[in-house]
């Protein structure tokens, strides 16, 4: 059940993030091919095309990702105040509607939601179920589900909602080390990228020039700097999407995460490029 809500969540939430950005990503490429081909703005136009695909989409992942991320902060306190409800005596769907006027940021509105499904005298398993769809979060579908679970066998709710609070600030601040101890990998990403277009120039300058300037007749047809310039472009920004998309993995755990990193780092790439390039060093 909860996947199917997520589904029809996904579709309705990122339908045209996908869709329109990519129908207009696709007529432009299809334009600079058979228009532009050979042209020497046509890697440009390939690039802003691409860079037109998939922005949209990464913004409304990264706003996603944003909005999840503040709601798994605040779900601990949340079920820390219902565990507080229960220990004083009243039940979970009671404990639950008593916290909809307290302060949880981005929370406040789906236990506002929870609150007004219980006075409708929806049972609390299938207002947690719908309160997992919408959030759309592993974190929190883990921790209602277990809620849910020893619920239905009958176990102390009590010891149940108090264990599942301390289990998530505690997975929370696991969390929150592991963020800690990746962000030195996550600027190594970014180094090597510039890195990576240090050693370009250095190998075009000291190697590519010097053998175009040394050849002749047929060698120095089929030698072109030009040609080297060309390809160094193009390994750079796909250079910038596959060292983006693994900085995402490593960060989130999600590839589809590091679409922010690849964006900002092709972006970055095209302008030092084309800056080095006016400047006569490429």
């Amino acid at each position: 059940m909860a996947k199917e809500g997520t589904q029809s969540q996904f579709s309705a939430k990122n339908i045209v993030l996908i869709a329109v950005p990519g129908v207009v990503a696709m007529l432009l490429f299809l334009y600079d091919f058979f228009y532009y081909f050979g042209h020497p703005f046509f890697d440009d136009l390939v690039l802003f095309s691409f860079l037109i695909g998939v922005t949209p989409f990464a913004g409304g992942k990264f706003i996603e990702f944003r909005r999840m991320r503040k709601m798994e902060e605040e779900f601990p306190n949340f079920l820390a105040d219902v565990s507080s409800g229960v220990d004083s005596g009243m039940s979970i769907p009671q404990a639950i509607y008593v916290t909809k006027d307290r302060e949880y940021g981005l929370l406040n509105k789906e236990i506002s939601k929870m609150a007004k499904q219980i006075s409708w005298g929806i049972p609390f398993e299938k207002v947690f179920t719908r309160f997992t769809e919408r959030t759309d979060s592993p974190y929190i579908e883990k921790l209602t589900y277990l809620i849910i679970e020893a619920n239905k066998a009958g176990g102390d709710i009590r010891e149940i909602l108090g264990a599942a609070a301390r289990n998530a600030r505690e997975l929370k601040n696991i969390e929150r080390e592991i963020g800690t101890m990746i962000k030195p990998y996550i600027l190594i990403c970014y180094i090597t990228y510039f890195v990576f277009l240090i050693v370009i120039l250095i190998l075009y300058k000291t190697f590519i020039l010097p053998m175009a300037g040394g050849a002749s007749g047929f060698i120095q047809a089929a030698f072109s700097p030009e040609e080297f310039t060309t390809l160094f472009f193009r390994m750079l920004m796909l250079q910038g999407l596959f060292i983006g998309l693994a900085a995402g993995k490593m960060a989130e755990k999600k590839i589809i995460a590091g679409l922010k990193h690849a964006i900002i780092l092709i972006v970055v790439g095209y302008v030092m490029f084309n800056a080095v390039a006016e400047w006569g060093l490429i």
